[in-house]
């Protein structure tokens, strides 16, 4: 099983701000997918913000519940500036036994 969470900007998709540092991204373990969407390169090589959906987790697992768990710690070990993502992403889709065993 897998599960996305897109990471976005603060403010999309209205105004946000670009060039943002991004940290984090060295420190995901090996296992973990991140796609990067609206990401660049500083002048110094670092990663920064360059558009509204930055980047997007993605977990995977034995079933839907460990594949979110998954997705979710890799968003939380990302971070920049007024970073957004939604909290509810697969909830439906586990069933009520499983979600409340957290």
């Amino acid at each position: 099983a897998h599960v996305c969470v897109v990471m976005t900007s603060g403010g999309y998709p209205e105004k946000y701000q670009i060039g943002l540092p991004i940290s984090g991204l060295e420190d995901t373990d090996g296992d973990s997918l991140v796609f990067h969407a609206g990401t660049t390169n500083d002048a110094s090589g670092k990663p920064v913000t360059a558009g509204g959906r930055v980047l997007v987790a993605v977990g995977s697992g034995s079933d839907i519940k460990a594949a979110r768990d998954d997705a979710y710690s890799t968003v939380n070990e990302i971070s920049f500036e007024g970073e957004h993502h939604r909290s509810d992403i697969a909830l439906r889709a586990i069933p009520a036994r499983q979600s409340t065993e957290r």
